[in-house]
């Protein structure tokens, strides 16, 4: 037991390797590298124009970094913001963090691009409105996925299948489980629901950070006019996220059967009921 600026930190052991003394020390890591995240595109903006693609890409670095110091700092390791409470990978959390970083680090950059060249306004912004739905979208599945699973497990006195499987430890999430089922019934097999939205979800995001990195470049003259508005999102693309998400979650809520053998096959225990 010791301490670093005030912080209690705390040792344990984890599969015979020390591991507790970082934990608690990553919040203070955490808070620095968000800090990082805001400081660090402002002096490469004022050093040179044309850097402003390495500028959005060290944001999402310091970004990712500090999301998976959040995870040390509460014990569940680099990937721990991403586990839910089933200790297994969540998809609707890791699209939410993804699209955050995304935006969140585009506007970072252009924001301190357009204060080192004495933009007025620097920070009026324009969020398209589509971009607002698609990250709605991705806010609601986050908020109804363990709605839909705690009704589950509230069925599973009687029929087993539909409890939640839960792996028995933090250390056994994996990014498998970002597309297995999540009842016992169909925990072992491929949920091809969470297949579709994230292969979907991936294909948008790679056109919209394509669309983004062009929006950047258009910036290494200046102009007042320079990322004052996010690019545009395509009606059609957000159409797609939309039914994606409704097909994962209308998928996530119907029945897979009464049983859990394929859960107990792939190792999974069932979730305690609530």
């Amino acid at each position: 037991m010791g301490k670093l600026g005030g912080i209690r930190t705390r040792c344990t052991l984890f599969r015979g390797r020390t591991k507790g003394c970082i934990v608690n020390k990553s919040a203070g890591a955490a808070f620095v590298l968000l800090g990082l995240s805001f400081a660090g595109p402002a002096e490469i903006a004022q050093t040179s124009p044309a850097a402003t693609h390495t500028a959005w890409i060290a944001t999402i670095i310091l970004l990712l970094a500090f999301v998976a110091a959040a995870g040390v700092a509460v014990g569940r390791g680099p990937f721990g913001t991403i586990i839910d409470n089933r200790n297994r990978m969540s998809l609707s959390k890791v699209q939410m963090i993804l699209w955050t970083i995304m935006i969140l680090s585009a506007l970072v950059v252009a924001t301190f691009f357009r204060v080192a060249h004495s933009v007025s306004d620097a920070a009026d912004i324009d969020v398209q409105g589509e971009l607002l739905v698609l990250m709605g979208i991705s806010l609601t599945s986050t908020a109804i996925t363990p709605l839909i699973l705690r009704a589950k497990q509230d069925q599973s006195s009687d029929k087993p299948g539909f409890a939640n499987a839960s792996h028995k430890d933090v250390s056994a999430a994996s990014l498998i489980d970002l597309i297995r089922g999540d009842d016992m019934a169909n925990a072992g097999a491929i949920d091809l629901s969470k297949v579709q939205q994230l292969i979907i979800t991936l294909g948008v995001m790679v056109s919209y950070s394509a669309s983004i990195w062009t929006a950047l470049s258009l910036g290494k003259g200046g102009g007042a006019t320079w990322f004052s508005t996010f690019p545009a999102l395509k009606d059609g693309l957000v159409g797609l996220i939309g039914i994606s998400h409704a097909g994962y979650l209308a998928y996530k809520a119907a029945p897979h059967g009464k049983g859990d053998k394929s859960g107990e096959a792939a190792g999974f225990v069932s979730a305690k009921q609530p």
